[in-house]
Protein backbone atom coordinates (compact mmCIF):
# COMPACT_ATOMS: atom_id res chain seq x y z
CA UNK A 1 0.00 0.00 0.00
CA UNK A 2 1.79 3.69 -1.21
CA UNK A 3 2.19 5.89 2.27
CA UNK A 4 0.01 8.56 1.84
CA UNK A 5 2.42 11.93 2.20
CA UNK A 6 1.31 14.74 4.52
CA UNK A 7 1.84 17.91 2.77
CA UNK A 8 1.49 21.25 4.54
CA UNK A 9 -1.81 23.45 3.68
CA UNK A 10 -2.09 26.36 1.18
CA UNK A 11 -1.85 28.97 4.26
CA UNK A 12 0.56 30.22 7.23
CA UNK A 13 2.06 27.42 8.96
CA UNK A 14 5.19 27.48 10.99
CA UNK A 15 6.33 26.66 14.23
CA UNK A 16 7.80 29.77 15.68
CA UNK A 17 10.30 28.62 18.50
CA UNK A 18 11.38 25.74 16.21
CA UNK A 19 12.34 28.43 14.07
CA UNK A 20 14.19 30.25 16.49
CA UNK A 21 15.84 27.05 18.01
CA UNK A 22 16.85 26.41 14.14
CA UNK A 23 17.95 30.07 13.68
CA UNK A 24 20.34 30.22 16.62
CA UNK A 25 21.78 26.89 15.19
CA UNK A 26 22.28 28.73 11.61
CA UNK A 27 23.54 31.89 13.49
CA UNK A 28 26.38 29.38 14.86
CA UNK A 29 27.50 28.15 11.77
CA UNK A 30 27.46 30.59 9.20
CA UNK A 31 28.94 33.42 12.07
CA UNK A 32 31.93 30.83 13.04
CA UNK A 33 32.33 27.98 10.29
CA UNK A 34 31.38 30.57 7.18
CA UNK A 35 32.46 33.50 8.59
CA UNK A 36 29.35 35.47 7.86
CA UNK A 37 28.88 39.00 8.81
CA UNK A 38 25.12 40.50 8.76
CA UNK A 39 23.71 43.58 10.48
CA UNK A 40 20.26 44.99 10.69
CA UNK A 41 21.17 48.47 8.58
CA UNK A 42 21.61 45.89 5.29
CA UNK A 43 18.19 45.44 5.46
CA UNK A 44 16.89 49.10 6.18
CA UNK A 45 15.27 49.63 2.70
CA UNK A 46 12.97 46.52 2.97
CA UNK A 47 9.53 47.65 4.37
CA UNK A 48 8.65 44.77 6.75
CA UNK A 49 5.29 45.82 7.84
CA UNK A 50 4.15 44.48 4.06
CA UNK A 51 4.74 41.08 3.31
CA UNK A 52 6.35 40.69 0.02
CA UNK A 53 8.13 37.91 -1.39
CA UNK A 54 12.57 37.10 -1.52
CA UNK A 55 13.48 36.11 -4.82
CA UNK A 56 16.68 34.39 -3.78
CA UNK A 57 19.67 32.73 -5.79
CA UNK A 58 20.34 29.20 -4.97
CA UNK A 59 24.41 29.17 -4.56
CA UNK A 60 25.57 26.17 -2.87
CA UNK A 61 25.78 23.79 -5.26
CA UNK A 62 24.87 20.85 -3.13
CA UNK A 63 24.92 22.68 -0.02
CA UNK A 64 21.10 23.67 -0.29
CA UNK A 65 20.54 23.46 3.10
CA UNK A 66 22.81 26.79 3.84
CA UNK A 67 20.36 28.49 2.23
CA UNK A 68 17.80 27.72 4.83
CA UNK A 69 20.18 28.33 7.30
CA UNK A 70 21.48 32.00 6.01
CA UNK A 71 17.38 32.52 5.75
CA UNK A 72 16.80 32.03 9.44
CA UNK A 73 19.60 33.17 10.25
CA UNK A 74 19.07 36.77 8.83
CA UNK A 75 15.13 36.45 9.40
CA UNK A 76 14.91 35.65 12.81
CA UNK A 77 18.37 36.51 14.21
CA UNK A 78 19.54 39.83 12.26
CA UNK A 79 16.00 41.54 11.08
CA UNK A 80 14.54 40.48 14.84
CA UNK A 81 11.67 39.06 12.76
CA UNK A 82 9.01 37.48 14.86
CA UNK A 83 6.81 36.89 11.46
CA UNK A 84 7.22 33.55 10.27
CA UNK A 85 8.16 33.17 6.71
CA UNK A 86 6.81 30.30 4.21
CA UNK A 87 9.76 28.34 1.66
CA UNK A 88 8.15 27.77 -1.61
CA UNK A 89 9.35 23.95 -2.15
CA UNK A 90 9.25 20.98 -4.24
CA UNK A 91 7.12 18.20 -3.01
CA UNK A 92 9.59 15.50 -2.99
CA UNK A 93 11.01 17.67 -0.11
CA UNK A 94 7.87 15.92 2.26
CA UNK A 95 8.85 12.36 1.38
CA UNK A 96 12.33 12.60 2.91
CA UNK A 97 12.83 10.97 6.21
CA UNK A 98 13.03 13.48 9.08
CA UNK A 99 13.89 15.99 7.17
CA UNK A 100 10.15 16.01 5.37
CA UNK A 101 9.04 16.50 8.77
CA UNK A 102 11.08 19.10 9.96
CA UNK A 103 10.52 21.37 6.91
CA UNK A 104 6.75 21.69 7.79
CA UNK A 105 7.68 23.25 11.04
CA UNK A 106 10.05 25.66 9.55
CA UNK A 107 7.16 26.17 7.19
CA UNK A 108 7.91 24.54 3.98
CA UNK A 109 4.92 24.84 1.35
CA UNK A 110 4.43 22.98 -2.26
CA UNK A 111 5.24 25.79 -4.54
CA UNK A 112 2.33 27.23 -6.08
CA UNK A 113 0.14 30.24 -6.91
CA UNK A 114 -2.41 29.63 -4.85
CA UNK A 115 0.11 28.72 -1.78
CA UNK A 116 2.23 32.04 -2.39
CA UNK A 117 -1.62 33.76 -2.50
CA UNK A 118 -2.58 32.48 0.64
CA UNK A 119 0.54 33.37 2.80
CA UNK A 120 0.95 37.28 1.97
CA UNK A 121 -2.82 37.55 2.19
CA UNK A 122 -2.17 36.24 5.77
CA UNK A 123 0.59 38.52 6.28
CA UNK A 124 3.37 36.22 5.58
CA UNK A 125 6.90 36.89 4.09
CA UNK A 126 7.88 34.42 1.03
CA UNK A 127 10.89 33.20 -0.18
CA UNK A 128 11.15 31.30 -3.20
CA UNK A 129 14.36 30.41 -5.37
CA UNK A 130 12.97 30.72 -8.77
CA UNK A 131 16.19 28.38 -10.70
CA UNK A 132 15.69 25.71 -8.30
CA UNK A 133 18.29 23.49 -9.44
CA UNK A 134 18.88 25.01 -12.82
CA UNK A 135 20.28 27.77 -10.35
CA UNK A 136 21.57 25.46 -7.74
CA UNK A 137 24.34 23.37 -9.74
CA UNK A 138 25.84 25.77 -11.85
CA UNK A 139 29.57 26.04 -12.09
CA UNK A 140 31.81 28.05 -9.91
CA UNK A 141 32.11 30.24 -13.21
CA UNK A 142 29.00 31.31 -13.32
CA UNK A 143 28.96 31.93 -9.72
CA UNK A 144 28.42 35.73 -9.75
CA UNK A 145 25.09 35.40 -11.86
CA UNK A 146 21.90 33.51 -10.94
CA UNK A 147 19.76 31.75 -13.48
CA UNK A 148 15.83 32.46 -13.06
CA UNK A 149 15.15 29.57 -15.10
CA UNK A 150 14.58 26.16 -15.66
CA UNK A 151 16.28 23.99 -18.33
CA UNK A 152 13.74 21.06 -19.49
CA UNK A 153 14.62 17.86 -21.57
CA UNK A 154 12.25 18.06 -24.77
CA UNK A 155 12.46 16.10 -27.96
CA UNK A 156 16.51 15.37 -27.51
CA UNK A 157 17.10 19.00 -26.19
CA UNK A 158 17.12 21.20 -23.35
CA UNK A 159 14.88 24.21 -23.05
CA UNK A 160 14.69 26.78 -21.15
CA UNK A 161 11.95 27.80 -18.78
CA UNK A 162 11.64 31.53 -17.71
CA UNK A 163 10.66 30.74 -13.74
CA UNK A 164 7.47 34.12 -13.68
CA UNK A 165 4.63 31.81 -11.92
CA UNK A 166 5.53 33.32 -9.09
CA UNK A 167 5.35 36.78 -10.46
CA UNK A 168 1.87 35.90 -11.94
CA UNK A 169 0.90 35.17 -7.93
CA UNK A 170 2.21 38.18 -6.65
CA UNK A 171 1.15 40.90 -9.08
CA UNK A 172 -2.61 40.97 -8.27
CA UNK A 173 -1.35 41.55 -4.73
CA UNK A 174 0.72 44.56 -5.98
CA UNK A 175 3.69 42.96 -3.55
CA UNK A 176 7.46 43.81 -3.68
CA UNK A 177 10.27 40.99 -4.50
CA UNK A 178 13.50 41.67 -2.82
CA UNK A 179 16.24 40.00 -4.51
CA UNK A 180 18.13 37.97 -1.66
CA UNK A 181 21.54 36.79 -2.57
CA UNK A 182 24.17 34.36 -1.63
CA UNK A 183 27.95 34.35 -2.89
CA UNK A 184 30.64 32.37 -1.98
CA UNK A 185 28.61 28.96 -0.58
CA UNK A 186 29.47 27.96 -4.14
CA UNK A 187 33.10 26.89 -2.79
CA UNK A 188 31.58 24.59 -0.34
CA UNK A 189 31.52 21.62 -2.85
CA UNK A 190 32.86 23.16 -6.25
CA UNK A 191 31.18 22.08 -9.37
CA UNK A 192 33.37 22.55 -12.44
CA UNK A 193 31.42 21.92 -15.22
CA UNK A 194 28.18 20.49 -16.18
CA UNK A 195 28.33 18.01 -18.75
CA UNK A 196 25.04 17.42 -20.76
CA UNK A 197 26.25 14.33 -22.37
CA UNK A 198 27.07 12.75 -19.23
CA UNK A 199 23.58 13.69 -17.71
CA UNK A 200 21.82 12.13 -20.73
CA UNK A 201 23.59 9.02 -21.44
CA UNK A 202 24.07 8.08 -17.90
CA UNK A 203 20.08 7.66 -17.99
CA UNK A 204 19.94 10.47 -15.10
CA UNK A 205 17.26 12.26 -17.08
CA UNK A 206 14.32 10.10 -16.49
CA UNK A 207 16.02 8.52 -13.03
CA UNK A 208 15.81 12.54 -11.64
CA UNK A 209 12.16 12.95 -13.45
CA UNK A 210 11.39 16.67 -13.03
CA UNK A 211 14.28 17.85 -11.18
CA UNK A 212 15.85 19.57 -14.46
CA UNK A 213 19.19 19.27 -13.72
CA UNK A 214 21.01 21.43 -16.67
CA UNK A 215 23.73 19.21 -16.61
CA UNK A 216 25.90 16.15 -14.78
CA UNK A 217 27.61 18.62 -11.71
CA UNK A 218 31.42 17.28 -12.73
CA UNK A 219 32.95 18.55 -9.34
CA UNK A 220 36.44 19.40 -8.01
CA UNK A 221 35.49 16.36 -5.29
CA UNK A 222 35.13 13.73 -8.69
CA UNK A 223 38.91 14.65 -8.59
CA UNK A 224 39.56 14.02 -5.32
CA UNK A 225 37.42 10.55 -5.48
CA UNK A 226 39.39 9.72 -8.35
CA UNK A 227 43.38 10.54 -6.70
CA UNK A 228 41.92 8.28 -3.51
CA UNK A 229 41.15 5.85 -6.27
CA UNK A 230 44.27 5.72 -7.80
CA UNK A 231 46.06 5.23 -4.20
CA UNK A 232 44.37 2.53 -3.67
CA UNK A 233 46.03 0.63 -6.71
CA UNK A 234 42.74 -1.02 -8.09
CA UNK A 235 42.81 1.04 -11.09
CA UNK A 236 43.86 -2.23 -12.90
CA UNK A 237 40.69 -4.09 -12.01
CA UNK A 238 37.82 -3.54 -14.20
CA UNK A 239 35.48 -4.29 -11.79
CA UNK A 240 36.56 -1.65 -9.97
CA UNK A 241 36.15 1.18 -12.18
CA UNK A 242 32.53 0.28 -12.38
CA UNK A 243 32.16 0.69 -8.90
CA UNK A 244 33.97 3.46 -8.87
CA UNK A 245 32.39 5.10 -12.07
CA UNK A 246 28.81 3.85 -10.14
CA UNK A 247 29.35 5.43 -7.08
CA UNK A 248 30.60 8.67 -8.61
CA UNK A 249 27.69 9.19 -11.05
CA UNK A 250 24.78 7.85 -8.91
CA UNK A 251 25.08 8.55 -5.60
CA UNK A 252 25.22 12.57 -4.32
CA UNK A 253 27.26 11.62 -1.30
CA UNK A 254 30.24 10.80 -3.23
CA UNK A 255 30.35 14.32 -4.99
CA UNK A 256 28.69 16.49 -2.25
CA UNK A 257 30.95 16.56 0.75
CA UNK A 258 32.31 19.66 1.57
CA UNK A 259 35.92 20.63 0.82
CA UNK A 260 36.52 24.34 1.07
CA UNK A 261 34.58 26.26 4.38
CA UNK A 262 34.78 29.62 2.59
CA UNK A 263 33.65 33.11 3.78
CA UNK A 264 29.92 33.85 3.05
CA UNK A 265 28.21 36.89 1.71
CA UNK A 266 24.84 38.15 1.62
CA UNK A 267 23.14 40.93 0.14
CA UNK A 268 19.87 42.02 -0.56
CA UNK A 269 19.39 43.81 -3.66
CA UNK A 270 16.94 46.89 -4.50
CA UNK A 271 13.02 46.35 -4.27
CA UNK A 272 11.08 45.28 -7.91
CA UNK A 273 7.14 46.33 -7.62
CA UNK A 274 5.13 43.23 -8.82
CA UNK A 275 2.13 45.57 -10.22
CA UNK A 276 0.54 44.43 -13.54
CA UNK A 277 0.36 48.48 -15.99
CA UNK A 278 -3.17 47.84 -16.47
CA UNK A 279 -5.72 45.26 -14.77
CA UNK A 280 -7.38 44.59 -17.51
CA UNK A 281 -4.22 43.02 -19.84
CA UNK A 282 -4.72 39.95 -22.44
CA UNK A 283 -2.86 36.56 -21.39
CA UNK A 284 -0.41 37.39 -23.73
CA UNK A 285 0.52 41.23 -22.52
CA UNK A 286 0.76 39.71 -18.76
CA UNK A 287 3.01 37.42 -19.81
CA UNK A 288 5.41 39.90 -21.64
CA UNK A 289 4.99 42.13 -18.43
CA UNK A 290 5.74 38.57 -16.36
CA UNK A 291 8.83 37.92 -17.85
CA UNK A 292 10.07 42.13 -17.95
CA UNK A 293 9.62 41.79 -14.30
CA UNK A 294 11.92 38.53 -14.14
CA UNK A 295 14.39 40.01 -16.31
CA UNK A 296 14.58 43.51 -13.95
CA UNK A 297 15.06 40.89 -10.22
CA UNK A 298 17.67 38.91 -12.40
CA UNK A 299 19.41 42.16 -13.11
CA UNK A 300 19.64 42.92 -9.76
CA UNK A 301 20.31 39.76 -8.35
CA UNK A 302 22.92 39.59 -10.81
CA UNK A 303 24.37 43.12 -9.86
CA UNK A 304 24.75 41.92 -5.89
CA UNK A 305 26.44 39.02 -6.81
CA UNK A 306 29.19 41.02 -9.35
CA UNK A 307 29.66 43.21 -5.99
CA UNK A 308 30.16 40.60 -4.05
CA UNK A 309 32.63 39.05 -6.22
CA UNK A 310 34.83 41.98 -6.98
CA UNK A 311 34.70 42.73 -3.48
CA UNK A 312 37.01 39.82 -2.63
CA UNK A 313 40.88 40.33 -2.47
CA UNK A 314 42.57 39.66 -5.78
CA UNK A 315 44.84 36.95 -4.85
CA UNK A 316 41.46 34.87 -3.94
CA UNK A 317 39.22 36.06 -6.74
CA UNK A 318 39.05 33.56 -9.42
CA UNK A 319 37.77 33.97 -13.05
CA UNK A 320 34.15 34.57 -13.57
CA UNK A 321 31.93 34.55 -16.62
CA UNK A 322 30.68 38.46 -17.12
CA UNK A 323 26.89 38.28 -15.48
CA UNK A 324 23.93 38.21 -18.17
CA UNK A 325 20.38 37.73 -18.33
CA UNK A 326 20.13 34.94 -21.29
CA UNK A 327 16.31 34.02 -21.19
Amino acid sequence: MKKTINIPSDGPGSDLNFCLKFARVGEFIIKNIFRCKLSREMFDHVDFENPGIWVANHSNGFWGILDIFITCYFWYGVCRQRKTIAFMSDARVFSIPIIGKNARRLGFKVSSIKAIQSCLEAGEWVIIPPGGNTDQLRSIWYRNQTRMYKLQYRNGEFVKKPQTWFIHAGAPLKVKAYPICVAGAHEVTPILWESKSILRYSGLIRLRGEEYWPGFPLSFNHFINLYIFYLTGLMTSPIAWVLFLFTNIYIDLFYSYPVIPSRIRIRCGRPVQLQYSQNDLTLKQRKRENLDILRQLNNEANLCLDEMDRSRPIMGRMPAFQPSVDF
